[in-house]
């Protein structure tokens, strides 16, 4: 059954950015003047920076940048107004775009290991500080280290968080922090859902939810300290809520439309809000676990996959697509 919000309606407007569906979008970043960035990766394992004005729905090419395979992720913003983007590929990197000027540079993530990769990229707006996923392989010992590095732009330093493992799974994207500091991310199969406090460096792991066939997908930090995520397993997909004062996990699937949400995140109200695969709805749910799906005015049958979605500062959300469309969802109340 769906659920149709009587409380909120959702307005679309969906802006084409990419010269056509053969490039995509990966991640999206609001600056401080409103302007939205998007990283850009295509078949050549080379990527572009685009920039769009809300005020004037233009968007440009700020960057290309030629390399050879490289993929580009998703993006997030700092406080003091820098924005930073991952660069997924062996050789892993942070990008980071100073909007003031235009000035895009790549920091290499200082890992003495070939087979290195990162993917989630969050921000901890108390001490401005960039985190991100991180998977290393030490091809001579055999060793692969999973967990988590941060990289302090006023500083310029890089700390990682990593741990032995086994598990030979890339790092997901899913990665959040809350308002204690802590730091919250996926496991490499996305089976479970790491708790990092970065002070006394112990993590607390939250085991699979459901089933086996669970997984976490995107994860987003709640007003009121509760952490929530995505399930997007076909057939057994779930928003679910953990509380970190007793451990408790839930999951809620009643009014799901395709039982496949990707993308989750707060707005400046803390209500919840995640995407499904079928991008003409999106969903909120309230603290109680109740699902409303919001059937969307989007027109175009194929904008392709959500990639990421974000929160602006007006109370709206904005989203990016595989097949290169950004999409604003102006929350009506």
């Amino acid at each position: 059954m769906i659920s149709l919000s009587t409380d909120n309606q959702v307005v679309t407007s969906v802006f084409r950015i990419t010269p056509d569906s053969s490039t995509s979008l990966a991640g999206v970043a609001i600056d401080n003047a409103g302007c939205l960035w998007m990283s850009s990766p295509d078949n050549n394992g080379s990527y572009a920076l685009f920039k769009f004005d809300p005020k004037t729905g233009i968007a440009e090419k700020v960057k290309s940048v030629t390399a050879t395979k490289t993929a580009v992720g998703n993006m997030a913003s700092t406080v003091m107004g820098k924005l930073y983007y991952v660069i997924k590929n062996n050789n892993a990197a942070l990008g980071c775009i100073d909007p003031a000027s235009g000035e895009v540079s790549e920091l290499a993530v200082p890992l003495n290991t070939a087979g290195r990769q990162i993917n989630g990229i969050t921000c901890q707006e108390k001490d401005d500080v960039i985190w991100f996923t991180v998977r290393s392989f030490e091809a001579e010992s055999e060793q692969i280290r999973f967990g988590v590095m941060s990289y302090s732009p006023e500083s310029g330093e890089f700390a990682d968080y990593l741990q032995l493992t086994t598990n030979l799974e890339p790092p997901t994207e899913a990665i959040t922090t809350d308002d204690s500091g802590n730091i919250w991310y996926a496991a490499m199969s996305g089976l479970t859902l790491d708790e990092l406090d970065p002070v006394s460096n112990d993590i607390r792991v939250y085991g699979e939810p459901l089933s086996q066939s669970s997984m976490f997908g995107g994860v987003a930090s709640g007003s009121e300290g509760e952490i929530w995520f995505t399930d997007p397993r076909v057939g057994h997909g779930a928003i679910g809520r953990i509380d970190p004062s007793t451990g408790d996990i839930a999951e809620y699937s009643e009014g799901l439309v395709n039982m496949y949400p990707k993308s989750i995140v707060a707005d400046r109200n803390g209500a919840i809000w995640f995407t499904e695969k079928n991008a003409h709805y999106i969903g909120n749910i309230t603290a109680e676990g109740i699902i409303s799906e919001i059937a969307t005015d989007i027109q175009i049958e194929d904008i392709g996959y959500d990639e990421q979605l974000i929160s602006s500062s007006d109370g709206s959300l904005w989203g990016v697509y595989s097949n290169g469309y950004l999409v604003h969802y102006e929350i009506v109340e």
